[in-house]
């Protein structure tokens, strides 16, 4: 058993409906530091899903809902911090702008 650092989610733009960004393939995740980032010169919120393997976002694992972020602001996003995905568990997201809103999302994988 070991443990590797990663990007789970590099740099990716959230697009305006809820879309996958990172699978645990074969692995297990930990969830050591995300960040946010809003480009555009109005605010825009975010939701976050934390998805067990064969689920789907719903309000049963919905970490955070249609939080705002200011123009050119990022934001840590402690929420996911620390969390787990088992093998198959994914990261979803979605934005009310889905050119505008970034996200970064680091932590290792269990082998």
């Amino acid at each position: 058993m070991g443990f590797y650092p990663r990007r789970l989610v590099s740099g990716a733009q959230l697009t305006n409906s809820p879309a996958t960004y990172y699978t645990a393939t074969n692995v297990k995740a930990r969830i050591d530091a995300a960040t946010i980032r809003n480009d555009n010169s109005t605010a825009e919120t975010f939701s976050i899903w934390l998805v067990p393997t064969g689920g789907s976002a719903d309000d049963t694992n919905q970490v955070i809902k249609d939080r705002s972020i200011a123009a050119g602001q990022s934001q840590i996003v402690p929420e996911i911090v620390g969390h787990y995905l088992e093998a198959g568990g994914t990261i979803q997201a979605v934005a009310s702008n889905g050119s505008q809103v970034n996200l970064i999302v680091s932590g290792g994988e269990i082998t």
